[in-house]
């Protein structure tokens, strides 16, 4: 195969020197320890004189940056080593474990970095080998290619994070899993052919775990005072229930039953005369009880009402018509209105929704390849006239457009009285100008990077996933393309293949 990639890193071999690979041999052992041991030392990346970066103009961010300042060794693999004629290592290899794209060439001992790349590498191990891809040199080593996309989260129910893929999971040991449950001794299950399944199972013997007497919770059917004969004996026997003597539990005289059958003889009931009760003398003079105050109610006219508010009132349903009004007057300081003495009433603050902006210092539209996403310039030689003529029709249509709760912004957050959130709000497709939109393996589009025509720089990343349009980035640096299976395109290069010179 040609190498003819200017985005990726080509390793291959220089005069003087050999290429070992990490491949796990007796012979590349000695060689390898040494370059670790040089490794070991190393805390912070320098770049040496004559640096160079794949792409070259390729933006770092500040998580790779990190990577650099803080160095770590258990971050990286070592792929291979460049030995001189004498054995000592002078070159090695650096993958990043995760982001099988990125990686190093490190300068062996000075430890300064002369290539960085983060678009991929290529390796030549001798003069006459062809040249080998990144994945599948790893391959050979025995490290899997681990799909990793970075994107922005649009979904309103998770935090604006940087999605980064995870390897899958390789066992690093053969030994036996050990079982941490709980063991449970096999049960002897008897099964007849021609009957029901039946399972024995130990039960344990009851053991009283207390002398006290049992307490009695209910009839059984027995009692002190029966004598019931035993089975055996010939004929029931007779039961003697013993029953208490009648006791009376009032001294009044019994009420007489025997009224109807006297009514029945007609008989006369001797009546008594009635009972006059003494009458107590009226005084002469009565003096009357002395009234309640109540309130003086003053009517007065009530005024005209106006509308504050063009809100629905609440109360729709008046029971009765009141033309008046009612004032209550205070009488020794203190007021008569009932309502005066209530506690006050707790207003109900409205929910707001909470807002989770954060700010990267730079973006980069990368779509997910292995998800069957891919990109597409706003170029003619990219062929995509359909799907930007759908996109248009979409965002034509808004005169406003959301900014999601999760919105990521570049390079920092912008504050609630900035000129550009009100540009946002109140769109305007004509005000704006695609750079690049991405589909998904539907061909259906699903973002949307459009650039301000006014300022230059100002760009938005509007989303067609979930809850219709909405803006998920805005940035004021402008953005980049980062799609694996195009080269990289910085913000100006990106910005000269749609716009040209507009």
């Amino acid at each position: 195969m040609t190498f003819d990639d200017k985005d990726c890193y080509l390793f291959a071999p220089i005069p003087g020197m050999d290429i070992l690979a990490n491949d796990g041999s007796s012979f590349s052992k000695p060689y390898l320890d040494s370059a670790i041991s040089y490794l070991r030392g190393i805390s912070h990346i320098q770049k040496a004189p004559g640096f160079l970066t794949y792409p070259s103009n390729y933006d770092e961010d500040l998580v790779q940056k990190q990577r650099h300042e803080e160095f770590s060794l258990s971050e990286w693999i070592l792929g291979a080593i460049a030995i001189d004629g004498k054995g000592y290592p002078r070159k090695a290899l650096l993958i990043h474990s995760v982001h099988h794209e990125e990686g190093m060439l490190i300068a062996l001992p000075s430890g300064l970095a002369e290539v960085y790349f983060y678009r991929g590498f290529a390796i030549k191990e001798f003069d006459d080998a062809p040249i080998q891809s990144g994945i599948d040199f790893l391959l050979s080593l025995g490290i899997e290619e681990s799909e990793y996309e970075v994107t922005v989260s649009d979904d309103d129910e998770e935090e604006p994070i940087i999605e980064v893929s995870r390897p899958k999971f390789v066992p690093h040991s053969k030994k036996k899993i050990v079982n941490l449950g709980g063991y449970e001794a096999p049960v002897e299950v008897d099964v007849d052919e021609e009957g029901d399944l039946h399972i024995d199972v130990d039960r344990p013997q009851f053991v009283a775990s207390s002398n006290k007497k049992p307490r009695n919770l209910g009839s059984s059917g027995f009692h002190p005072k029966r004598q019931i004969r035993e089975e055996g004996d010939s004929g029931p026997g007779p039961i003697s229930i013993e029953r208490p003597q009648f006791e009376a539990a009032s001294s009044k005289k019994p009420k007489n039953i025997t009224f109807g059958e006297r009514r029945k003889q007609n008989k006369p009931i001797e009546k008594k005369p009635p009972v006059t009760q003494p009458v107590a003398p009226k005084p002469l003079t009565e003096t009357p009880a002395p009234e309640k105050s109540e309130p003086k109610k003053v009517e007065v006219d009530r005024p005209a009402f106006s509308a504050n508010s063009s809100k629905k009132p609440r109360n729709l349903h008046i029971r009765e018509e009141n033309p008046t009004s009612v004032v209550y007057e205070s009488i020794g300081g203190e007021s008569l209105n009932p309502r005066r003495n209530r506690e006050p009433r707790r207003e109900t603050q409205p929910v707001v929704e909470e807002r989770n902006w954060t700010s990267i210092d730079v973006f980069k539209l990368k779509p997910r390849v292995f998800s069957g996403e891919r990109a597409l310039v706003n170029s003619p030689s990219f062929h995509g006239e359909e799907h930007f003529s759908k996109a248009s029709g979409i965002l034509s249509s808004l005169n406003s457009i959301r900014i999601s709760k999760n919105c990521v912004f570049v390079p920092g957050v912008f504050d609630e009285d900035d000129p550009h959130l009100s540009k946002i709000s109140s769109f305007d497709f004509t005000d704006w100008e695609f750079l690049a939109i991405t589909l998904d393996k539907q061909e259906d589009v699903i973002y949307n990077l459009l650039q301000n025509k006014k300022e230059d720089g100002f760009c938005i990343l509007v989303s067609f996933k979930h809850k219709g349009p909405h803006i998920v980035m805005v940035s004021l640096k402008g953005a980049a393309l980062d799609d694996r299976a195009l080269p990289y395109l910085g913000y100006e290069q990106l910005k000269q293949m749609a716009l040209g010179n507009r």
